[in-house]
C-alpha cells in the first residue's frame, strides 16, 4: 500500500479557492474553477519577458534575472534580487533586495526594501495580514478535480526560460523581515 505524502495548503490565483495538494506537486488543477495552476516555486535567472508569471508558490528573481510582465502573482511571496517591471499581487511577503531594481505596483501582506534597492515607480498596498488560511478538508472533499498531488497533463509549460526552485535551492534560511 502506498503512503500518502504531506499536504500543503494553496490558494488558486484565478478564483482564490483554498485547497490542499501533495507537497511534491509541481502543478495541478483547481477543484473549484478547473484552471491549471503552477504550485512549485518559480526562479527567474535571466531576462524573461512574459505576459504573466503565476504560481501558488514563491517567485524568486535572481541577481542577473529580470522580469518584464503585465502581472506577477506569487501566493507564497516574492524575492527580487535582480530587476522587476510588473504589477505584483502576493499573498506572502515581498522582499526587494539590496541591488534590486523595481518598477510597478505591489499588493502584499508585508514588504521589506533593503538598503541599496532602487524603486523607480509604483504604488504599494501593504495589508499586514497573511494570505493563506488552512483549507477545510470537508468542504474541499465535495469539489471535483485532480486528486491532491496529481498534475493535469496536456498544457505546455508556460515558462520556458524559468526554472523550478527546490527546497535545497532557497537563497537563505533567514526569516523574512516585516516592516
Amino acid at each position: 500500500m502506498a503512503t500518502r505524502g504531506a499536504l500543503i495548503g494553496v490558494r488558486c490565483y484565478h478564483c482564490h479557492h483554498l485547497f490542499e495538494v501533495g507537497s511534491k506537486a509541481s502543478s495541478t488543477a483547481c477543484p473549484a474553477c478547473s484552471q491549471r495552476l503552477v504550485v512549485e516555486d518559480v526562479v527567474i535567472s535571466r531576462l524573461t519577458p512574459v505576459q504573466r508569471v503565476q504560481t501558488c508558490g514563491r517567485v524568486v528573481v535572481r541577481r542577473k534575472g529580470s522580469v518584464i510582465a503585465d502581472l506577477v502573482q506569487a501566493q507564497g511571496g516574492l524575492e527580487v534580487l535582480g530587476s522587476l517591471d510588473a504589477r505584483v499581487e502576493s499573498e506572502g511577503p515581498v522582499i526587494i533586495g539590496p541591488a534590486a531594481r523595481w518598477k510597478g505596483d505591489c499588493r502584499a501582506p508585508s514588504l521589506t526594501v533593503e538598503d541599496g534597492a532602487r524603486i523607480e515607480s509604483g504604488s504599494f498596498a501593504v495589508s499586514g495580514q497573511a494570505g493563506l488560511e488552512p483549507p477545510r478538508a470537508e468542504a474541499d472533499a465535495e469539489v471535483g478535480g485532480a486528486p491532491p498531488g496529481e498534475t493535469t497533463g496536456g498544457a505546455a509549460e508556460p515558462f520556458d526560460e524559468i526554472e523550478s526552485l527546490g527546497p535545497d535551492d532557497l537563497l537563505d534560511d533567514e526569516p523574512f523581515d516585516v516592516l
